[in-house]
Formats: structure tokens, sequence, C-alpha cells
């Protein structure tokens, strides 16, 4: 299981994240599925601080899924699995939020809701025109000081499958979307190389990326069968040697092995909380919160 860390910002007319969490807790379950793009998202029971997961809610997302596996043996054939009458498959997504930080530590799951989607959730929520919940994906500290030292950007490089970008990613960053895509329909491929380099041109010059950081270092946040590649390099100063920065290498993420799974073959949900919470004090110990 990965886990990756994020920072909470918002639109000064929403309220704090912590409010509405208290706010869809208040709500029966059947009242708090929300459409996220093309799918209802819910937020399960919130769970306060405690003594042991002090000063962090524990959170879980669930999206239904509107297909689901088999179940076989090596000695029977694949066959269905039964639903009760309003049963559906789903997935669901773990994470805790320190409101003192705004740190959000987030388990990936490739099937389950993702980051931008739980971040969409609670926009939808409010209801409130013209304002978002934003959660940044945070590199690690060398890697951001190593950015922000730059004075000259020489070269960007990625490699993305522009089709597959999610639609959080477009309708935030729409005339770089409407980029891609118009790149990748000039070949009519489900994948697009773009290298564009001022390395040999002229080393006073720079490409006009900086107001741009935030919308690769997002799409560095989307699945890897979605950008599999994606580097900025630059100069700190006039005449010193390129320095590139992989945004996918550099995200801050913890993994772990080996988890116990239930009698359903998932993994429980306090197993989760226990892993993102370790990956939190990690990062709260080292400087990253």
């Amino acid at each position: 299981m990965h886990v990756h860390l994020y920072k909470v910002s918002r639109s000064e007319t929403l309220p704090l994240l912590e409010t509405v969490i208290q706010n869809v807790a208040g709500v029966p379950l059947e009242q708090r599925l929300r459409q996220v793009t093309t799918r209802p998202i819910r937020m399960d029971d919130p769970m306060a601080p405690d003594d042991k997961f002090k000063g962090v809610w524990r959170l879980s997302f669930l999206k239904f899924r509107s297909e689901g596996p088999g179940r076989a043996s090596p000695s029977t054939v694949a066959e269905s699995i039964p639903l009760a009458e309003g049963e559906s498959f789903s997935e669901d997504t773990a994470a805790i939020f320190d409101p003192e930080s705004k740190a959000l530590v987030v388990q990936y799951n490739h099937y389950g809701p993702r980051a931008s989607a739980i971040e969409d959730y609670f926009t939808v929520w409010t209801g409130v025109q013209q304002a978002k919940y934003s959660f940044l994906l945070q590199i690690n500290q060398a890697a951001q000081a190593r950015l922000r030292n730059k004075k000259l950007f020489t070269r960007l490089n990625f490699r993305v499958a522009p089709d597959r970008i999610s639609e959080h990613w477009k309708n935030a960053n729409v005339s770089l979307a409407d980029a891609l895509k118009c790149t990748a329909d000039i070949g009519e491929g489900d994948w697009i190389s773009v290298e564009i380099s001022m390395d040999r041109r002229d080393h006073n010059r720079s490409l006009d990326i900086f107001d741009k950081i935030q919308a690769f270092v997002g799409l560095a946040d989307e699945p890897r069968d979605v950008v599999s590649h994606l580097e900025i390099s630059g100069r700190d100063d006039i005449g010193e040697a390129v320095d590139p920065v992989n945004l996918i290498n550099e995200r801050v993420q913890k993994s772990y092995r080996d988890l116990p799974l239930d009698e359903g073959r998932r993994i429980p949900m306090e197993v989760r909380w226990n892993c993102l919470y370790d990956a939190y004090s990690t990062w709260k110990q080292s400087g990253l919160i």
C-alpha cells in the first residue's frame, strides 16, 4: 500500500475542511453521496482525533463499482459473487487529516477515490460557486528547494496519455490540457512524448514554465498508466550545470507491504489508518509536516 502527502488549501469563501467533515458526519449515510465527474462518491463515518490518533481525523471515501469481480478456486470455475438487493461492489480509500498543519495523508487506491476526487467531493458538498478546496501533492523538501532555486528552466520532458488524464486535472489546467490533446490528435496516438529544450540555443534564456510548475506537480499525481515520465530541468544561475528534477520520483511517498487481509481479502480500515498515521508521524518528525 502506497501513501502520499498533500497540503490542503481553500478559497476564502469556503469553510474550514474540518467543519465540512463534521457537517457531512451529521447527515445520514444515504444522503452523503455526491456526484463527482461520472461517479457518485461518499464519505463514510469519519473518526475524530482521540488518544491514539492525536490531532488527526480518520476518513474513508467510497466509490461504487457498476461491475465486480468473480470468485473461483483451483477446483472450481469462475462464478459471480451474489449481492443482495440494493448492494453494489465498491472501492474505498483511507485518509487522515491534520487540521492544524492542513496535512492530508491519503492511501493510493488505483480503483478507489483518489485525492483529486476527494477534493472535488468536499467542494461539491459546500455548493459554493467559484470556490474550491485544493489538495496539493507534496514533493520532498530537497526537490522543492531545487525548483525554487532555478533561475533558468532549460528543459521540460514528459510522457503522458492525454485521453486518460483525469477530468479534475483537465478542468484545473484547461489550456495545458487542450495543448496535450491537440498534440495527441496530430498522430492519433495513445501516448505522447514531449521534450522542449533550450540547452543549446541560449544559456541565458529560460522556458516560460514558472507559473505552470504546480500544474506539472499535479500531473505527477496521475497514475503511472497516464503519466510515465515527468522531468523539469534548469540552472540555478547562468553558467551553472543543468539540474533535472524528476517530479514522479520526488513525490513524498511511503510504502507498506505484507499487510494483513480480512476474510474478504481486503486490508482492514484500521490497518490502513495505522499505516497512514505512521507515515504522518514520520513526515512530521522529519519536518515535512
